[in-house]
């Protein structure tokens, strides 16, 4: 079986910095080779003076760069609008370029697939009827669709996102979606549930590892901090999105109540992405730091900054429990990974958390937003660490049932009853 793999053509693999939907394609690839599928990855030039198509073997797979034709350079951040139009504007881009490729190698012969998986939704419609006309099947998975006002402008949400859904999911032999609550979410399109398949992210084995206390130890608290033995986390952009001003909420209330031990380490780029600035903070950054000093919070509550691989399994190691305050959450990735590390998570209701968290089992839910939910659940489980303990022997378990292994066969069982 070959399959041919799409990236967004955003970031080229692997992504150094952020690329959420890189990691997924490399860590899948990369399994699905052990398996025995022929995979090659479609992916972007790494330089923009790269003209001509370059052939390279990562981990296993091979991967093919060509360039994307065109780049749009404007920084259009503040405007959310230009923002997301850009975006669509440069994945049409990028799909003409997977075209060009497409049809060159039409020219010396049939196309080498059976399946073209496609993970962003512009390049797929660009390309759907060649791939369809000569007779290669096609996958899509879906990162990023949220039925949410906070997703984006009326225009977007309503008119212009359903219309490119609906084109994409009637152009797809079999959809993957990374949740169940994406999954109903896409059903409302009138596509067919049997077309429709959950299959979830993956964790790399590398978190499973017995919990190490010099591992913990090579992280050092902050200097001032109040932590000695509740050591709450979060990891992500220090973004609206993610809701961590009622995080800082449920820390005040704590403080109200005399807890007075804790500490709040919050890992993530200030700027809110991985961008060269990662560090600069936003100004939804600076307006939570604004609240830290008003509500006197400074000594319970860190920014760390943008984190390396090692630095994070670090803090997760070092971790009471995990928080995920999130708004909208396609999967929430990181909240697995504090799981494999033995640390329970408590995550708002939204995207695979609702899947992932079992509520006294692996961890809890609560409504996107409480603030009062969240300190609640805080609060009983500073009170009880025994129940701690056993919910982060749990969150293990329901980890090692994530691992990229268990969902590479799952996605190969798919392309078996497609091909």
């Amino acid at each position: 079986m070959k399959i041919l793999l799409i990236t967004p053509g955003r970031l080229p693999i692997p992504a150094n910095l952020g690329g959420a939907i890189e990691d997924y394609i490399l860590s899948l690839g990369r399994e699905l080779v052990s398996l025995g599928v022929d995979i090659t990855i479609l992916d972007i030039s790494r330089s923009f003076s790269d003209r001509s198509p370059k052939i390279e073997v990562l981990q296993g797979i091979k991967i093919v760069r060509i360039p994307k034709y065109a780049v749009i350079p404007v920084n259009l951040k503040s405007n959310n609008v230009l923002m997301r139009s850009k975006r669509l504007l440069d994945e049409f881009i990028w799909g003409i370029s997977v075209k060009r490729f497409i049809e060159a190698r039409l020219r010396t012969g049939r196309l080498p697939w059976d399946i073209v998986h496609f993970n962003s939704p512009i390049p797929l419609i660009v390309n759907s009827k060649l791939l369809t006309k000569n007779g290669i099947k096609v996958v899509y998975t879906e990162h990023t669709y949220f039925a949410s006002k906070r997703a984006g402008t009326f225009f977007f949400r309503k008119i212009l996102e359903p219309k490119i859904m609906k084109s994409v999911l009637s152009s797809s032999s079999a959809i993957i979606a990374l949740s169940s609550k994406t999954a109903s979410a896409l059903a409302t399109f009138g596509i067919s549930n049997d077309k429709i398949h959950v299959i979830a992210l993956g964790i790399d084995k590398q978190y499973l590892c017995t919990l190490d206390t010099e591992m913990s130890k090579s992280f050092e608290l902050p200097s001032g901090s109040n932590a000695t033995s509740f050591i709450i986390t979060f990891l992500g952009r220090i973004h609206p999105q993610k809701g961590i001003e009622t995080l800082l909420e449920a820390a005040k209330m704590l403080k109200e109540h005399g807890v007075t031990d804790f500490v709040i380490l919050i890992g993530g780029p200030l700027s809110g992405d991985f961008s060269v600035n990662k560090d600069i903070p936003s100004l939804y950054a600076l307006k939570l730091m604004k609240y830290i000093k008003k509500e006197r919070l400074k000594h319970h509550v860190v920014f760390l900054g943008h984190l390396t691989q090692e630095q994070k399994m670090a803090l997760l190691n070092t971790s009471s429990v995990f928080v995920l305050p999130s708004y909208y959450e396609t999967f929430g990735l990181v909240a697995l990974e504090a799981m494999a590390s033995g640390v329970p998570v408590i995550g708002s209701k939204v995207g695979a958390l609702c899947d992932i968290i079992r509520n006294g089992y692996n961890g809890y839910l609560f409504k996107p937003g409480s603030s009062e939910e969240l300190f609640s659940i805080l609060l009983s489980l500073y009170r009880n660490k025994g129940h701690l303990k056993e919910l982060g022997k749990n969150a293990r378990e329901t980890a090692r049932k994530y691992l990229w292994s268990n969902i590479a066969k799952r996605t190969y069982e798919l392309y078996k009853k497609l091909s």
